[in-house]
């Protein structure tokens, strides 16, 4: 980001190797490839829960969105799933087929911003 007050600017790395911010480049590019066979909503309270449980975690570090104390971004997945846990409030979700995507929406129900089947 380009400030006005130029010594407010900095840089902090968030990844403790390129590799593993490479891999997360990737990862987040794929959630906003296309409208097809991705979706997101609000996660609600106690469902980070639900996605360690039910979900393997990506053996990537917690990427810090900025230098406080909020939840970092968590990388989960399935065989036909990949979702991006957004500081414990918001999930990103890309299926590699329709029925995953249709599963996930039962298995955590809520209001999903693509889901136009209701």
């Amino acid at each position: 980001m380009d400030l006005a007050d130029k010594g407010a600017e900095s840089w902090d790395s968030w990844l403790d190797r390129f590799s593993h911010a490479c891999v997360e480049l990737v990862l987040s590019e794929s959630l906003f490839s296309s409208e097809d066979l991705g979706d997101n909503r609000e996660l609600a309270e106690g469902e980070g829960s639900a996605l360690e449980q039910r979900f393997t975690r990506l053996p990537l570090p917690d990427y810090p969105t900025s230098q406080t104390a909020v939840p970092a971004v968590r990388w989960f997945a399935d065989p036909d799933l990949i979702i991006r846990d957004d500081q414990r409030t918001w999930i990103w979700v890309r299926a590699r087929t329709a029925e995953a995507l249709a599963q996930i929406r039962i298995e955590l129900p809520g209001d999903w911003m693509m889901d136009y089947s209701y």
